[in-house]
């Protein structure tokens, strides 16, 4: 495309010959570099990374119908008991699938889950596809509030223990973390339950996410509080967070302090860099150093935060069975004490499938973010 400058010459993006006061001049303009260009290594990178993806989830698959089928378990005498007779533990069995040899097994295992089917309980029989469904929301609406939390929480004690590590409020900060990283969450949960509800009554009974006496909203997303706003059920919004509280800050006791310890030994590097340094002599405020600090260290926060997700998803089912609140977590448990196997099964599904992704997304994200790191074989 050209343009018109003053003095009539005509000039054109790249090398090209201008007429400046009726005199030809050879103009070289450096080409212009493509985003693709720019950007080749991380999005070949992102593509290889994507690229494991089915390889990833074949062994995931794999692995989960290995858990079922190698299992030294006999679902019909799982099912009706010990004192059922051979010929109806055979019929369950032959109905299950299991009287066929373990290739054909497999084979059918693929093609039902290729088409979404995750099998039915041994029990219940209800599809274990639906009962995800159903049940994921729940622990999504206590471990994502955890889980913001417990980073928010976690950082500001790395950044009391880097900043300040010889006063008081920095060896308080180590402490603090230091001992709840020595706490399993069954015993901060037993301990918030005496204090906080037996004691002194602040917090409601651990009996789920509502009162007994509560009459939950229409489902409509399968999330709790979304429900309640959409259904116009504002007055059950007060009685839903009364009894999330003593859940969530247990959760947040038990994943702040993996964000503490990693945030302290990257502050801590960060702190001493050149550009932070040169900023604190500077006199610049303590929040924009912080901002510098904080900035230095996002990728392996940002590492550490999809892997307190990963984790927090299979580390609430002892939090969900304290509290009864009836999410995926407390239905692995109770799926684990029956030997449920297809419900193990879809629940392993998930978690490894959903780790394998934020792992990936993980690896992406700090692939972008920091431009330190290379993208080649080495």
């Amino acid at each position: 495309m050209s343009q018109q400058p003053l003095g009539g010459s005509t000039i054109k993006d790249g090398p090209a010959n201008a007429q400046v006061a009726g005199r030809s001049i050879s103009l070289s303009f450096p080409s212009r570099v493509s985003w693709y260009a720019e950007h080749r290594q991380l999005i070949n990178y992102c593509l290889k990374r994507l690229a494991f993806i089915p390889l990833g989830v074949f062994i995931i698959v794999t692995v989960c119908f290995a858990l079922v089928n190698l299992v030294p378990v006999n679902p019909g005498r799982q099912i009706l008991g010990d004192l059922a007779t051979t010929e109806a533990i055979d019929a369950i069995n032959r109905r299950l699938g299991f009287d066929l040899p373990i290739s054909d097994r497999y084979v059918v295992y693929m093609k039902r889950l290729a088409a979404g089917d995750l099998g039915t309980s041994f029990y219940t029989g209800a599809s274990v596809r639906d009962d995800i469904a159903r049940l994921l929301p729940r622990t999504l609406e206590l471990t994502l509030p955890a889980l913001v939390l417990a980073f928010i929480f976690g950082l500001f004690l790395g950044w009391l223990t880097a900043r300040t590590p010889v006063r008081l409020s920095g060896r308080l900060a180590k402490g603090v973390y230091t001992v709840l990283q020595a706490t399993p969450e069954y015993v901060s949960a037993v301990l918030l339950i005496l204090i906080l509800f037996s004691q002194l009554h602040w917090a409601a009974a651990p009996l789920g996410r509502m009162g007994i006496g509560d009459v939950p909203p229409k489902p409509v997303t399968g999330f709790l509080y979304i429900d309640a706003i959409l259904g116009g059920r504002f007055e059950l919004l007060p009685i839903m967070l009364n009894h999330a509280i003593l859940p969530t800050i247990v959760l947040v006791l038990g994943i702040s302090p993996l964000f503490a310890r990693i945030s302290r030994s990257n502050f801590r590097e960060a702190m001493s860099s050149g550009h932070v340094e040169f900023a604190r002599a500077s006199g610049l405020p303590r929040r924009q150093v912080f901002g510098y600090v904080l900035r230095s260290a996002r990728a392996p926060l940002v590492t550490v935060l999809g892997l307190g997700f990963a984790g927090a998803i299979g580390g609430a089912a002892i939090i969900e069975s304290i509290f009864s609140w009836g999410g995926i977590g407390q239905w692995a448990v109770t799926a684990m004490q029956t030997l449920d196997l297809v419900q193990v099964q879809g629940f392993v599904l998930l978690t490894a499938t959903t780790s394998l992704v934020v792992y990936l997304l993980i690896d992406i994200v700090v692939a972008a973010l920091d431009p330190r790191i290379s993208y080649g074989r080495s």
